[in-house]
């Protein structure tokens, strides 16, 4: 299984405004090994929303 994720600030459009205290959100592909294909997994981890799956 391969895995890559990255943190980041939704909405953070105004660079003159300081968004390190803002919560980050974390967004994770996954690869995975299947017969007939490759399944991508993608999640969306904020902490007012749900993980989706693709």
């Amino acid at each position: 299984m391969k895995l890559f994720s990255f943190r980041w600030h939704p909405g953070s459009v105004d660079p003159a405004y300081d968004h390190s205290n803002e919560p980050m959100t974390l967004v994770t592909f996954e690869l995975a090994e299947a017969e007939g294909g490759t399944p991508l997994t993608i999640a969306n981890a904020t902490p007012h929303d749900h993980p989706f799956r693709f």
